[in-house]
């Protein structure tokens, strides 16, 4: 099914004369102020149609709306043409979302690092100070430096010596290494 969406002003004309050439199955427009013929479309459509726009923006309010109903309709299997000067040209190549996509991922590559630098600066100040970082460490057991010593001198393994300590095998090995 072919799908025209307009949104019209009193300054354009009404059909594009690219797309006035064309035969639609079904037309959905909205003035400047209304999203209902859009919010119709988007809901009318199904996979293996072909919405024609004649811009990217007519798509949404703001531009994270617009490549979200783009990511959506290409999700959905919806097939979108945008009317760019004269010249139809898949969604997938349009300049404007592809500009759009690469700010997004700047954006988001720009925010990772500047929380990277600022947790990285955080700690930094926090051992200047003295804190101690990460999880605190549980008490050894009373009997530990005597188990560690037996087993150092090989009388006990270290699952026997562990097990004495009531604490995991690892846990006795790195805790004997670390005291």
């Amino acid at each position: 099914m072919h799908v025209l969406y307009l949104k019209t002003n009193a300054n354009s004309p009404a059909v594009p004369p690219l797309l006035l050439s064309r035969a639609f199955d079904a037309l959905y427009t909205d003035n400047q102020h209304s999203t209902e013929g859009r919010s119709a479309c988007l809901e009318n459509l199904k996979a293996g149609d072909t919405l024609y726009v004649e811009r990217e923006s007519c798509m949404g309010e703001s531009l994270p709306e617009v490549i979200s109903v783009f990511r959506t309709l290409a999700e959905r299997g919806v097939h979108v043409w945008i009317d760019a000067k004269q010249k139809l040209i898949p969604s997938s190549e349009s300049p404007y979302l592809k500009l759009t996509a690469l700010l997004g991922q700047a954006l988001q590559h720009f925010k990772r690092d500047f929380f990277k630098t600022r947790s990285e600066e955080g700690r930094e100040r926090a051992k200047a100070k003295g804190q101690i970082l990460g999880r605190k460490k549980n008490a050894l057991p009373s009997n530990f430096e005597e188990m560690k010593k037996a087993y150092q001198e090989g009388t006990i393994s270290g699952p026997v010596a562990a097990k004495a300590c009531n604490m995991p095998v690892t846990t006795f090995y790195r805790r004997c290494k670390e005291v």
